[in-house]
């Protein structure tokens, strides 16, 4: 999985120096980016023809992130994440995190961007640090919008859960995910 993504990683990066096509319409500007992911699961077993539900969950995270794109194609910034997650008979989770944004975005409209996620919470975890990275591409669609997707690697350490506060030591939470991605440079 992680030669998977530093591949990727790699390929984005080289795409995002190439500057194919106008797509983010250059100049500089501040970009207000909306980036949305949902999934859900179910699972049912068959025992000797008999279907028994077992369990339905939800996911949904969102990212905004604010900040300032140079016309040479460097953004500088900050970002806000949140989480609900959902399950049949339990209660649901909710978590969210901020954190400063460096990145590029290339003429063509490939991008890469890194962010330091400080004061990350999820539920009774507390306390959590991380980084994320997103790859990914956006087109313009209008004049100042972009559209586009992109693949996002997240990684948050815990430092303290509210509830096992003598056991704990520290919990990290790994997830790649794939999210839609609208944008408005102003």
């Amino acid at each position: 999985m992680k030669k998977i993504f530093l591949s990727s990683l790699i390929f984005a990066s080289t795409m995002a120096f190439t500057g194919i096509a106008q797509a983010r319409g250059g100049g500089s500007g501040i970009l207000l980016d909306l980036n949305l992911y949902y999934g859900s699961v179910k699972v049912d077993d068959v025992n000797s023809g008999v279907t028994t539900h077992q369990s339905d969950s939800a996911s949904a995270i969102y990212d905004i992130k604010l900040g300032y794109l140079m016309g040479e194609g460097l953004y500088l910034g900050g970002i806000y994440t949140s989480r609900s997650e959902s399950a049949l008979n339990a209660s649901g989770t909710s978590g969210s995190a901020t954190g400063a944004s460096l990145g590029y975005m290339g003429s063509g409209g490939f991008f890469l961007m890194g962010h330091y996620l400080l004061s990350a919470t999820e539920g009774a975890y507390k306390n959590g640090t991380g980084l994320q990275v997103d790859l990914g591409y956006k087109a313009g669609v209008s004049s100042g919008w972009l559209v586009g997707g992109e693949l996002t690697y997240r990684s948050i350490t815990y430092k303290k859960n509210a509830t096992l506060s003598s056991a704990f030591e520290a919990r990290e939470v790994t997830e790649v995910l794939p999210l839609v991605s609208v944008g408005y440079i102003f």
